[in-house]
Formats: structure tokens, C-alpha cells, sequence
């Protein structure tokens, strides 16, 4: 798979995640009058951002039209300077790859984040044991428990 193809499709999902996080925050500003009517203003915000990111970007960007040779957007982004002038069979392959690519990654990027806290704690366990897997290093001692059903150190009764 192209380097490139695979950066822009980290790129567009890493953006959306920051700007997901940016709308969820503006919603709560908007003191909405009831759940549903939050949902819904983050929903559409959301939304809309997600197709501007991933349908028109990708037009503007990988789109030719004749007389937009010299526009730069803010200077730096040739817009509709693109190679494809039609869509055609070659622009499917290239461009509709990436994009499958980038929605792949955006079903499962926001699982990602559940996945780290635990992996980041197990991390920070070690960090704490000084990276070693003994219990008798660590410098946070849990409290001891006086229900003897929790404690893992209980005493075994004879068997009569």
C-alpha cells in the first residue's frame, strides 16, 4: 500500500478525533434545553465537519479543473490542481482506496482511546514496581480489606 495513501488517512481520522472532541465541547457550551436536543446539535455538527473532511476536501484536493493552475489556498494548498479531470477507473483505484481506508480506520479509531486507559495503567503499574513484576516493590500499598473474602493472603483451616 502507498506511504502516502496510509498518511492521509491517519492524518484525516487523527483531525476528526480533535475536532470531535473540539464540537462535543462547543455543544455543552450551547445550554441546551434538553438531552436530546444536545445530541442532536452535536450529531449534525459532527456530521457535517465529517463530510467537509472526507468528500469535499478530497475533490478539491485530487480534483483538475482548467484555469485554477496558480490557486493556493492560504498559500500552501494547490486546490483543484489534482491529476484526475474525470472519474475514471484510475481515480476509483487511488483515491476511492484511500478513502475506504480512512473510514476503516475512523470505525475503529474511537475504540482505540477505551483500549489505552487500561494499557496505559498497566504501563504505570510497572513504572511503579520499578519494571519489575514483583508486588513487594511497589510504592502504592492497597488498604487491607476486613472482609476475608477479599484478602489474598487468608488463612487455610485444617481439613478434619
Amino acid at each position: 500500500m502507498d506511504l502516502l495513501i496510509l498518511t492521509a488517512s491517519v492524518l484525516v481520522v487523527s483531525i476528526n478525533v480533535v475536532i470531535c472532541l473540539i464540537l462535543e465541547l462547543v455543544t455543552q457550551l450551547e445550554k441546551a434545553h434538553s438531552q436530546n436536543d444536545e445530541t442532536l446539535s452535536k450529531f449534525y455538527k459532527i456530521s457535517i465537519m465529517q463530510f467537509i473532511n472526507y468528500s469535499i476536501l478530497t475533490l478539491l484536493i485530487n480534483q483538475k479543473i482548467e484555469g485554477f493552475e496558480n490557486y493556493y489556498f492560504l498559500g500552501l494548498i494547490p486546490l483543484l490542481q489534482g491529476k484526475y479531470d474525470e472519474f475514471s477507473a484510475d481515480w476509483y483505484r487511488k483515491i476511492g482506496s484511500t478513502l475506504g481506508l480512512t473510514l476503516t480506520l475512523n470505525i475503529f479509531s474511537p475504540h482505540f482511546s477505551k483500549l489505552a486507559v487500561p494499557i496505559f495503567k498497566f504501563i504505570l503499574r510497572f513504572y511503579d514496581r520499578g519494571w519489575r513484576c514483583d508486588l513487594q516493590y511497589t510504592e502504592y500499598k492497597p488498604p487491607k480489606s476486613k472482609c476475608r473474602a477479599f484478602c489474598c493472603c487468608k488463612e487455610k483451616k485444617p481439613v478434619d
